[in-house]
């Protein structure tokens, strides 16, 4: 039997712990703060443009133009319960579980859909998803910004164009 030299040893040594580094490096980090914050306040200012007149409609429309799902899904989203917090999910949340979905491998699919949204149900917070399925934050975050920004200018325009016409209706006395 030989001997291993002190020499050997150490070269093992550090290849296991270049091993475990490396892991490390690949491995999920914890999203910063300002992201999650984001994404919290994106899907908040998106169940407050459904709230509006037509938002709804017009979130759903961008929901499965977007992601490419269909009404019946943003549907099956948008009031399930997330068993978590005990209440119903509303269209930001739907548009985060899409947005994490897309950004899963493969992309928006039925599994990724469904994985996310089980997850969901026993996960207290978006931060440890995005751990859990190595989903970046600040990619979803800016995704549900974009969102709420067309949202915006739709619902605004619906607004316009729903207005009576007329010289009292266009401010002209």
């Amino acid at each position: 039997m030989k001997k291993i030299t002190h020499a050997t040893f150490i070269l093992a040594v550090v290849a296991v712990t270049m091993v475990f580094l490396a892991g490390l490096a690949t491995a999920a980090s914890a999203p910063s703060p300002k992201d999650l914050e984001k994404l919290n306040a994106e899907i908040a200012k998106l169940n407050a443009d459904a709230d509006q007149p037509q938002g709804d409609k017009i979130i759903a429309k961008l929901l499965m133009d977007t992601f490419k799902v269909s009404s019946d899904k943003v549907a099956s989203l948008v009031g399930s319960t997330a068993l978590i917090e005990n209440k119903k999910q509303q269209y930001g949340e739907a548009a985060a579980i899409l947005a994490f979905a897309e950004e899963m491998p493969g992309g928006v699919t039925v599994e990724n859909i469904t994985k996310v949204s089980n997850m969901r149900e026993k996960t207290p917070d978006w931060g440890q998803l995005a751990q859990i399925l190595n989903v970046d934050v600040g990619k979803v975050a800016s995704k549900l910004s974009s969102l709420e920004i067309e949202a915006q200018k739709r619902i605004k325009q619906t607004a316009v164009d729903s207005r009576p016409s007329g010289s009292a209706a266009s401010g002209i006395r």
